[in-house]
């Protein structure tokens, strides 16, 4: 007979992690997809071998997310099940949550972490989209498991398993290479006396070399195939960063203080402002150090980057949850001890009344049909043109070459000096694809006018206005 009593926090856990499982996955998404997404989808295919290799960003995109979604394009319902496998993964982040916040202190600890973790509405947003940026804290905070346990149990096996989920991680991101600094500086904490430390100790240490070797081994295939592709082995890593360099698009700060509350909750500040008082009366342990070189040396690597967005702090967050669950289990040695099981029940009940809603809205809401004039567009290239035409554009082309299955050529996103070098941006005849209202060159007038061009689609389903024109070069005429 189970005893239910003596196994409460594994029926906690497998409540927070079915629910969330659920809750990120439906409504499932099959309609429009957008920018990255269709990168990482029309990549996916192209491995699979069920796509031509009509657009690509193999050189400056990373690897694993298409690698990972390739399967499913032999299913019968692809993008169904490319949704499921993303939140699955994503959902194992709850779990490795519970496992990092349960080794470092206890399982009520975890079970708090878990949850809070599967509430914030940020999490659950990118849950639902194919990107990396909700799976990405799952290989994080597995990485760091393994790691810390193997340091601390002296197990090579675990020390191999964070090796391999460390390079899964760089294989996902590349930004996640900035973790190698956190594991080294937790390294130095677990094993040894910082101020005494000499490097030779290092050098000398067999899981040092362990992790070493087999996170260059997980690495070594994709470092090759960069070499046979492109001349250099690190030529997508360089060249993506070269890339967001000279993008440069300026942060939009007012953006991400507008969403902070989607992302931090006010409930997450609180616990960490009870853990700091903790701190300040040293009343904690060596743990709080490793969570917050895990916190702190990816944050600051964020905040580094031209280009900010809010998504990009998904990774960190089961650290900071883990703080400040610690900081409410805290209560538990005052009066107030109340308090963490009321937030308990509190977030047992809201999952419950976000499942019910869900389960209600099932039959009409499990899947979510979204329709865009971008759509319009592409199905009319793709039911209108031959297989070899080409699309010149400077707006959405990942998604138009997705959705299209045409080849794409791009114009200059500034579109300065496009009416005097019109032969050179285009050079075989196709289609042009513009969005006025945003990208101002080349303009709806010009186009309208030169007799070269000729307006054969047109949408404002949706913003912005689209408008597509067939272009014949003055030599074909």
């Amino acid at each position: 007979m189970i005893n239910f009593r003596k196994n409460i926090f594994f029926f906690l856990l497998l409540f927070i992690l079915l629910s969330g499982f659920i809750i990120q996955t439906f409504p499932i998404r099959t309609g429009m997809h957008y920018w990255d997404e269709t990168v990482y989808l029309q990549h996916s295919e192209i491995i699979a071998g069920v796509r031509e290799n009509t657009f690509n960003e193999f050189d400056l995109r990373p690897p694993l997310l298409p690698l990972l979604l390739s399967p499913v394009h032999f299913t019968n319902h692809p993008l169904i099940y490319a949704h499921i496998l993303v939140s699955f993964l994503s959902t194992l982040g709850i779990l490795g949550t519970y496992l990092l916040a349960s080794h470092l202190y206890n399982k009520r600890i975890g079970i708090l972490s878990a949850l809070l973790y599967s509430l914030i509405p940020y999490y659950i947003y990118f849950s639902h989209k194919l990107l990396v940026d909700s799976i990405l804290p799952t290989f994080w905070v597995f990485t760091f498991f393994f790691f810390i346990k193997g340091l601390q149990r002296n197990n090579l096996l675990y020390i191999i398993i964070s090796a391999f989920l460390f390079s899964l991680s760089v294989l996902l991101k590349f930004t996640s290479l900035s973790l190698i600094f956190v594991i080294l500086a937790v390294y130095i904490v677990i094993r040894f006396d910082v101020i005494k430390l000499k490097p030779i100790q290092i050098l000398r240490d067999k899981y040092v070399w362990f992790f070493s070797f087999f996170s260059f081994i997980t690495l070594l295939p994709y470092f090759i195939w960069n070499y046979l592709r492109f001349g250099s082995p690190f030529h997508v890593i360089l060249y993506g960063k070269k890339i967001v360099v000279d993008w440069g698009a300026p942060t939009d700060y007012s953006l991400l203080l507008q969403e902070t509350p989607l992302l931090l909750l006010p409930l997450f500040l609180l616990g960490t402002f009870l853990l700091l008082i903790r701190v300040l009366r040293r009343q904690e342990n060596k743990s709080i150090l490793l969570l917050s070189l895990i916190l702190f040396i990816p944050l600051f690597s964020i905040l580094s980057l031209p280009h900010i967005e809010t998504r990009y702090f998904l990774p960190v967050l089961p650290f900071l949850v883990i703080l400040s669950s610690r900081g409410f289990d805290s209560l538990l040695s005052h009066r107030l001890q109340f308090i963490p099981k009321l937030l308990l029940l509190a977030g047992s009940l809201f999952i419950l009344l976000i499942l019910f809603f869900s389960l209600y809205t099932f039959p009409k809401y499990l899947f979510l049909e979204e329709d865009s004039g971008l759509l319009d567009v592409a199905h009319w290239l793709k039911n209108n043109t031959s297989q070899d035409s080409i699309v010149y554009t400077n707006h959405e082309w990942p998604v138009i070459a997705y959705y299209s299955k045409r080849k794409v050529g791009l114009l200059p996103v500034s579109g300065q000096g496009f009416e005097y070098e019109i032969e050179r941006h285009l050079p075989r005849d196709g289609y042009v694809f513009i969005a006025p209202d945003l990208i101002p060159e080349p303009s709806f007038e010009f186009l309208d006018k030169d007799p070269r061009f000729t307006l054969v689609f047109h949408t404002n389903k949706s913003y912005p206005e689209l408008f597509l024109f067939s272009y014949v070069s003055s030599s074909s005429e």
